[in-house]
């Protein structure tokens, strides 16, 4: 099965966020995990969103439905069976969300999402993945994968007894909640690429469905579908 595989950035897709000539084949966190979801080795091609081309797009006002509709053109160019779009939620301020406000946030973004793509075709399903609020909240699913990968620590609590899904605050205050920062100190200032690969692969995604509710179990039950579509076709 070939996937085209679009992110933030190299934590999340690893190498397919640079431009061609500069990969490697290094993956990010997503590879293993939408490996071990669909469970099969995958082929993945991919881009950055930030990267994906400008090309007007008429009819779609949103920009997340024309940077999808872009990536259904890709990914049909390379002959992908299925196009995973994986977009953070939220990167503003520290304030937080009610559990209501970020399921109807999640829901809007999907939206946009699936309609950039249906707009340019139905053959390539999209499945939409949008981390509440970012990547590292879903490599905090299974903290003893993470503590595992860690040289800092033994063992891993999140702050003031939150699940992955509820962390936030400023990123500016490294001693804020904000995912990026959590994941900062249980890694003794720094995380890398590889750790972000590394804790994928040793996670349970059972135990990764299950901490973060919101977000990762419903991407998750979804590329399953997807999945077993692509094999009774």
């Amino acid at each position: 099965m070939k996937v085209f595989l679009v992110g933030e950035g190299r934590h999340d897709i690893g190498d397919l966020a640079k431009e061609p000539p500069f990969r490697s084949g290094r993956p990010g966190f997503l590879q293993p995990v939408i490996e071990s979801v669909a469970g099969s080795r995958v082929t993945f091609e991919g881009q950055k969103v930030s990267l994906i081309g400008k090309k007007r797009v008429s009819g779609l006002k949103e920009v997340a439905e024309k940077k999808a509709w872009m990536a259904s053109l890709l990914a049909e160019n390379v002959g992908a069976d299925l196009l995973v779009y994986v977009r953070d939620l939220d990167k503003e301020s520290g304030t937080s969300k009610s559990r209501r406000e970020t399921i109807g946030a999640i829901a809007r973004k999907r939206e946009q999402i699936v309609r950039g793509c249906e707009a340019y075709t139905d053959a390539i399903r999209c499945v939409p993945g949008i981390p509440c609020r970012m990547i590292e909240a879903w490599a905090m699913g299974d903290l003893v994968a993470v503590a595992q990968v860690s040289d800092f620590v033994t063992s891993v609590k999140l702050p003031s007894g939150k699940g992955p899904e509820e962390l936030w605050g400023e990123r500016s205050d490294p001693m804020s909640d904000h995912p990026k920062n959590v994941l900062k100190r249980i890694f003794g200032g720094k995380y890398t690429q590889e750790d972000m690969r590394r804790v994928a692969e040793l996670a349970d995604i059972r135990m990764v469905r299950k901490k973060c509710p919101l977000s990762f179990e419903p991407f998750a039950a979804e590329l399953e579908e997807a999945v077993a579509a692509l094999g009774s076709t």
